[in-house]
């Protein structure tokens, strides 16, 4: 008979946080059913997308279905501000299940945004830089670093961070300045 899908009739919410991973629930109704096809599609610029044909989640989805055939959920892994918005689940018999997926981003803490935080550092000695997001789930999809001099700001050095963990480390030798 085909797979019927569990939540046909409502859009199911969902949150993620960037940099993470997230569900998007899709079952069949029936425990015994098996969907023989289906397909998930996004919303992106008036038009519905294959997931599975877009480069933008290569490397970043997987399907349950082959540990368990009625489980037809993706997976999307390293969630971008850009995979925010609605999803289906649509199977062979087109039954549709709708998700719309939120992505909460990584803001900087106000006081680290505006405001000039003095640390102290010693020769040849590691230090910390405070920097927070104010969600405590959400990674930055990047971190810029900048040197600066202090009173002219003219830039001695510029790091950037794609970031995989919460912890960065960067070692910078100046000659000829101090900090």
């Amino acid at each position: 008979a085909g797979c019927i899908l569990s939540n046909v009739q409502q859009t199911t919410e969902i949150t993620g946080y960037t940099g993470g991973s997230v569900v998007l629930p899709c079952s069949c109704a029936d425990p015994q059913s098996i969907a023989n096809t289906f397909t998930w599609q996004f919303y992106s610029q008036s038009q519905w997308v294959q997931v599975f044909d877009d480069e933008k989640y290569s490397g970043r989805r997987v399907l349950f279905n082959e540990s368990s055939p009625r489980n037809l959920s993706l997976l999307i892994s390293g969630l971008r501000m850009e995979d925010e918005g609605f999803y289906q689940c649509i199977t062979e018999q087109h039954i549709t299940s709708s998700i719309l997926l939120k992505v909460k981003g990584c803001n900087l803490v106000e006081n680290t945004i505006t405001s000039t935080t003095v640390v102290t550092g010693y020769s040849g000695e590691s230090m910390v830089l405070p920097c927070f997001c104010t969600e405590l789930l959400a990674k930055p999809e990047k971190i810029q670093w900048i040197e600066t001099t202090h009173p002219y700001n003219q830039f001695i050095n510029t790091s950037t961070f794609t970031p995989n963990t919460r912890t960065y480390t960067t070692s910078t030798t100046t000659p000829h300045t101090s900090m």
